[in-house]
């Protein structure tokens, strides 16, 4: 950013220079160490002020200081030396916070600056802001403050003018006593001399009258002007910023102005009243002292209140929640929130800081106390408040660095909450509260013999609050506060939002809910299907139909037991979590049904898949691809059972696609690994471990798929199930309860306590001694009676389970276990030698099954449990089964 100052018009860089005139931040020090200032983390310290950011400050400032002075040992500028001996000492006698509150909001300043002057240089619009209201309000600030300096003038001129009158009407007078005392010969002269003074004093005395009526209408233009520039500044640039606060809760980016922006016209503004004021003070002694006129003494009463009332606006106004407290709380967790006063210095309050207090007030307290203004404060103490807040007063502190006067509550606490009763469907999810700042201080200001003295009581409400007491109210509340945070209008009453809205705005706060939370928003094709899903229907011709709150967030989705939000809320929040790089890549499809999946990979080649979210369970992501059926080598289109935010956490989405070759191409036809390779986890950080143990690979599988096979790390078993040729496809078995196998590198298999077995004498071209262990529990057949398994071998021998000791130098052991009609057929393979894939033959069923097994309903969640039948603990293989989904595939 700096090399760009360079380049600027003259003019943009002398604006520049001015920013940098402090005597800790100066332009030199901008320019020496302009790379490493850009990079340090400044927003950070000055926007989350908590313990940990106070440290990093002065860990900051140190570093800041170091270098400095590092620089300065090795210049031979004597100047310039001396000068940076300076800056350091004045940054070391700064408290940190303040220093780096000066960096950031110089660098805030200098990016508008350039922000600017490249929107010129582009011939493209400027921002809004910089162009229109930013010029116009300076143009405005400029031209009040040249007619004040211009009506001081004239208000002391008028008043040398009054004096010279009140010196010639006392001349008059004595000419007035000399003839009457004069002799006759000199009477006729004294008369003439007296006729020409009254001439002159009514000349005076009317030239006079016209000045103070100019002056009069002059001083009421400047007010004029002084109030059309407040009502600019408070109505339209603060209500900005407080309506871009109230949307950023929503995620949406801040363009405005900031806050010192706003701070520096309210302390203009301040600096106008005041000396409007004080020359409306001073015509008010003008005018009493010589020939008072009734209008105008009247006038200048009117205009006096006129001011009064500004200046009460100004500061109530002013009193704002510069870093609001969070909208969604939670009963006894410690909370932060900062209230400033943009024109506390202008008022001389850093002399005196006041205190503030806090309270939580229900939506009917809220609406009360808009109307009763400066009786807030007693109205708190005489109708208790809706909870009660520890650690809730706080006095205003004066930071000189950034002329801030302010009091940031470290470790406010809401204890208790008191409740409404609730009405048909509502929830405590739907009730909104709001913290109440409030302070009373006197305003005081010497104007020589004339001193003011204003009493002023502010307050300032917080955004909504839903208050919550257990984690799983939280996407509801949130729920509560995007509706009103999205669509409340300003200046409303109360906390009352349209209950309904076009969803085309509903569409833009999803979406920017994304924006704020992964980096990519939603697609119009997004929008669409979510609007068909949020209005129950499969048809949205028109994006601007009206959506209700309750079909966004009360009504539960059609045979579901969630609402719309809280399904988008778990998607999102799994998106944010594990799936964020891949989202922004275009990877994942997302928000599509699954009959038009089922038709898009129709027209596809095999392989092809696509990532999309579940409709039936939230924040669960599926895999569905283009396949052929193991039964009867039909191609159809197949689903995963969703994976969850814990599948992800075991093992990331680009890592099991790595494990289903049978994916090759993501839909339409990029490559597989052409998009995806980038995110697989590398081979040698999977291994790595301190303690001396061999750390385990989880690897997904999933059975019956033929292109299947284990090749992500290497020695990683092959597929037990995977036949030999094309043709031995029809022939896999599929087991009715159980529709996923788990497949992990383990040391021992923990059934029957076999021992360990010996060391294998393995040949050189075995790297691995991992087993792989699949367990699937065979359903009995109809008539009871038990189906036997028969595993054919290569050059190898069956063995049952009578035998007590595993021989791993043979290709596979085979043993079998009766329990209750059911067989666990459990092979231990040895990976030493390869080995050859079995087939499973059925008594009174055919040779193949039938592919509906992979939709019927998964309800036998434990099969990757092993239980030792003489031991008292079971063994849990750590990789979470990836079934088919519940609701099938679709061809």
């Amino acid at each position: 950013m700096w090399t760009v100052q360079n380049n600027l018009p003259e003019e943009l860089q002398h604006q520049i220079s001015l920013v940098y005139g402090t005597d800790v931040f100066p332009m030199e020090v901008r320019t020496i160490l302009g790379e490493w200032i850009e990079k340090q983390p400044w927003s950070k310290i000055v926007t989350e002020l908590c313990p940990e950011t106070e440290a990093l400050a002065t860990a900051l400032q140190q570093e800041f200081i170091l270098k400095i002075n590092s620089l300065a040992h090795t210049l031979d500028n004597n100047q310039l030396k001396y000068r940076l001996t300076q800056v350091a000492f004045s940054a070391q006698h700064r408290n940190p916070v303040d220093l780096a509150s000066i960096i950031y909001y110089s660098l805030q300043k200098e990016s508008r600056i350039i922000s600017y002057a490249q929107s010129c240089l582009l011939d493209t619009k400027p921002p809004r802001p910089i162009q229109d209201s930013f010029q116009e309000i300076n143009r405005d600030i400029q031209r009040i403050r040249k007619d004040l300096t211009e009506t001081d003038e004239i208000i002391r001129q008028t008043f040398q003018d009054q004096e010279q009158l009140i010196v010639n009407y006392q001349d008059r007078q004595k000419t007035q006593t000399l003839l009457q005392n004069a002799q006759s010969n000199e009477r006729a002269k004294i008369m003439k001399q007296l006729e020409i003074q009254e001439n002159n004093l009514q000349t005076s005395t009317e030239t006079l009258m016209k000045q103070r009526s100019e002056l009069l209408d002059r001083l009421r233009e400047c007010s004029n002007a002084i109030n059309i520039l407040m009502t600019k500044v408070l109505d339209t640039e603060l209500a900005n910023w407080h309506r871009g606060q109230q949307l950023l809760g929503n995620g949406v980016i801040y363009t405005g102005y900031t806050l010192d922006d706003i701070q520096d016209w309210c302390e203009a503004l301040a600096d106008f009243i005041w000396q409007n004021r004080l020359q409306i003070k001073r015509m008010q002694i003008t005018c009493t002292n010589y020939s008072p006129n009734q209008y105008l003494t009247d006038s200048l009463y009117n205009l006096m209140d006129a001011n009064t009332a500004m200046l009460n606006r100004l500061v109530k106004n002013t009193f704002v929640i510069e870093k609001q407290p969070p909208q969604v709380m939670k009963t006894n967790t410690r909370f932060t929130a900062t209230v400033r006063l943009l024109v506390g210095c202008k008022l001389n309050l850093h002399l005196a800081p006041p205190n503030v207090s806090v309270h939580i007030i229900s939506e009917h307290q809220a609406a009360l106390l808009s109307n009763v203004a400066d009786n807030s404060l007693s109205f708190i103490q005489n109708e208790s408040a809706a909870g009660e807040i520890l650690n809730n007063v706080g006095i205003m502190e004066y930071h000189a660095a950034t002329t801030h006067l302010s009091v940031h509550f470290r470790n406010m606490q809401l204890k208790k909450i008191k409740r409404t009763e609730k009405k048909g469907t509502e929830s405590v999810m739907d009730e909104k509260f709001a913290l109440l700042f409030n302070s009373r201080f006197t305003i005081s200001q010497e104007f020589g013999d004339m001193p003011v003295r204003i009493p002023c009581c502010v307050q300032t409400f917080s955004l909504p609050v839903v208050v919550i007491v257990h984690g799983n109210q939280e996407p509801h509340a949130h729920a509560t506060i995007t509706w009103d945070n999205a669509f409340a209008e300003q200046r409303r009453t109360s906390f009352i939002v349209p209950d309904k809205v076009p969803f085309y705005r509903v569409g833009e706060v999803l979406s920017q809910k994304f924006i704020a939370n992964v980096g990519k928003g939603l697609s119009q094709d997004n929008l669409r299907f979510l609007a068909a899903k949020a209005l129950r229907t499969n048809n949205v011709p028109d994006l601007n139909v009206l959506i209700t709150w309750s079909q966004f967030s009360k009504e539960p989705l059609p045979d579901r037991n969630f609402t719309f939000w809280e399904w988008f809320y778990s998607i999102l929040k799994i998106t944010k979590e594990h799936l964020r790089p891949l989202w922004n890549d275009n990877l994942i499809h997302g928000f599509i049904s699954r009959t038009e999946t089922a038709n898009i990979l129709s027209q596809s080649s095999m392989g092809t898949f696509l990532l999309r979210f579940s409709d039936s369970e939230q924040g669960g992501l599926t895999v569905a691809w283009k396949g052929k059926s193991p039964d009867d080598n039909q191609a159809g289109c197949f689903m995963l059972q969703p994976f969850t935010a814990k599948d992800l956490s075991i093992r990331s989405l680009a890592d099991r696609l790595n494990d289903l070759k049978n994916l090759t191409h993501l839909y339409p036809d990029t490559p597989k690994d052409m998009v995806f390779s980038k995110y697989y986890t590398p081979i040698g950080e999977t291994t790595k471990t301190t303690t001396g143990y061999v750390k385990p690979v989880l690897v997904t599988c999933v059975p019956g798929l033929s292109a299947m096979s284990l090749e992500s790390f290497p020695n990683t078993p092959q597929s037990s199930l995977q036949p030999h040729s094309p043709s031995d496809s029809n022939s896999m078995p599929f087991d009715s309860n159980q529709t996923s196998m788990d497949c992990t590198t383990v040391k021992q298999n923990g059934i029957h306590k076999t021992p360990p077995p010996p060391p294998p004498t393995s040949s050189p071209s075995s790297t691995s001694s991992s087993l792989i262990t699949n367990n699937n529990n065979i359903a009995s057949s109809a008539d009871g009676q038990h189906h036997h398994h028969h595993s054919h071998h290569s050059h190898h021998h069956l063995h049952h389970q009578q035998h007590q000791q595993h021989h791993l130098n043979h290709h596979h052991h085979h043993h079998h276990q009766q329990q209750q009609q059911h067989h666990i057929n459990n092979h231990n393979l040895n990976l030493n030698h390869h080995h050859h894939h079995h087939h499973h033959h059925h008594n009174n069923s055919s040779s193949s099954s039938s592919f509906e097994i992979m939709s019927f309903n998964n309800n036998n969640n434990n099969n990757n449990t092993i239980q030792d039948s003489n031991a008292a603990s079971t063994t849990t293989s750590s990789l979470v089964p990836i079934d088919f989904s519940s609701d099938g595939f679709n061809f």
